[in-house]
């Protein structure tokens, strides 16, 4: 493995759009990765079954989180996503086994369901959750509205996380967000103190 890991940014003469580079890092020896301030997109499998890596470093905001980027990813400790980030598709993190802390932004608008099936550890919400398409990456029936009216995608179904921590961003979560989560024992909510 790089014991250095690698940095995706403007540190190097060279850059890499990841939107474009599906499977880019599939099955890399990685044991770190810092993605640098350019990077704004992760492309559908990008760092999949890298089984080395355990470290991830966002040093801007990435806005957008491919599907199946992170799978596969078994030794992948901790994730801080990044503030500025809007989007994670469907399984992003799935079989991330490993996963001791994973702490999602207030920034984040729109959720693939089952972002991160199979993961444990601890996880730290401040955003609303609520899929904005299905598992078959269909957008979910809207009424005359517009407003949403199947949320039973289940952003985080079967994941094994065993506490949940809802920021002061969270107001609404969407049915069936949590189900088959066996493993969840703590649920908790960090609100700020009021003035």
């Amino acid at each position: 493995g790089d014991e250095y890991g690698a940095d995706f940014g403007g540190d190097y003469p060279w850059e890499y759009d990841f939107q474009t580079g599906s499977g880019a890092f599939e099955d890399a020896k990685f044991t770190k990765v810092i993605i640098g301030d350019k990077v704004k997109r992760f492309g559908r499998k990008s760092f999949c079954r890298n089984l080395s890596l355990t470290e991830v470093q966002f040093r801007g905001a990435v806005e957008e989180i491919g599907v199946a980027a992170f799978i596969d990813c078994s030794n992948l400790r901790r994730l801080d996503l990044p503030k500025g980030l809007k989007r994670i598709q469907s399984y992003a993190f799935r079989d991330c086994r490993s996963m001791q802390s994973l702490t999602i932004p207030s920034t984040v608008e729109a959720f693939d369901a089952m972002i991160a099936e199979g993961c444990t550890g601890e996880l730290y919400l401040d955003c609303d959750i609520v899929a904005t398409t299905n598992k078959w990456g269909k957008h979910p029936e809207l009424d005359y509205s517009g407003n949403i009216v199947d949320r039973d995608c289940g952003v985080f179904k079967d994941a094994a996380f065993t506490q949940v921590t809802f920021g002061g961003g969270v107001k609404r979560i969407g049915r069936e967000a949590f189900n088959g989560n066996s493993s969840l024992r703590r649920a908790s909510m960090n609100m700020p103190n009021p003035p």
